[in-house]
C-alpha cells in the first residue's frame, strides 16, 4: 500500500512538471537553439531573452549605458537602442516603438527578441504549438562586413 502511495505521489508530480516543459520556448537562430538557460519569457505576447544573448546571438557588439539603462547593440552598420522599461526604442537613432519595454527580471536585461532581429534583417518566425521563434539572419556583406 506504501509503495503504490509513493508511485501516485511520483506519478502526480511528473504530470504536474509536465505542462511547464511543454510550454518552454525555443529560439533557434540560422538553425542554432540558444541555449535554454535563462529561459526564454513570454510578456505582453513577445518572446522575451536576455540582452546579451540577443545580441550575440544575431552577431552584433554589446554594449550597456548604465547611466540611462539603456542596451546598444551594433551588427555592421546598423545600430539598435532600447532603454529599460521603455516603449521607445532606436534603429540607428530613429525611434521606433515597441510593443513590450525591456525588463530587468532576475537580474538579467531582458529584451522582446524580435525587434533587434527584424532591426538587423532577419525574418522572424513563431510556430505557437511547438512554442519555438525562428531567427534566419542574413550575413553581413559590403564594407560593414569584417
Amino acid at each position: 500500500m506504501r509503495s503504490q502511495c509513493v508511485r501516485l505521489v511520483v506519478l502526480l508530480s511528473l504530470l504536474m512538471l509536465l505542462p511547464g516543459l511543454a510550454s518552454a520556448i525555443t529560439v533557434i537562430v540560422n538553425g542554432q537553439p540558444l541555449p535554454s538557460y535563462p529561459p526564454a519569457l513570454q510578456r505582453g505576447g513577445r518572446t522575451m531573452l536576455p540582452m546579451r544573448m540577443v545580441f550575440e546571438a544575431l552577431g552584433a557588439e554589446v554594449g550597456w549605458q548604465a547611466a540611462t539603462q539603456t542596451a546598444v547593440g551594433t551588427r555592421g552598420d546598423i545600430t539598435v537602442r532600447m532603454t529599460i522599461n521603455s516603449n521607445r526604442g532606436s534603429v540607428n537613432e530613429r525611434t521606433v516603438a515597441l510593443d513590450v519595454p525591456p525588463q530587468l527580471i532576475g537580474g538579467s536585461t531582458y529584451m522582446p527578441v524580435r525587434f533587434p532581429a527584424e532591426a538587423f534583417g532577419a525574418d522572424v518566425g513563431w510556430n505557437g504549438a511547438t512554442q519555438v521563434v525562428t531567427i534566419t539572419l542574413p550575413p553581413l556583406s559590403g564594407p560593414s562586413a569584417s
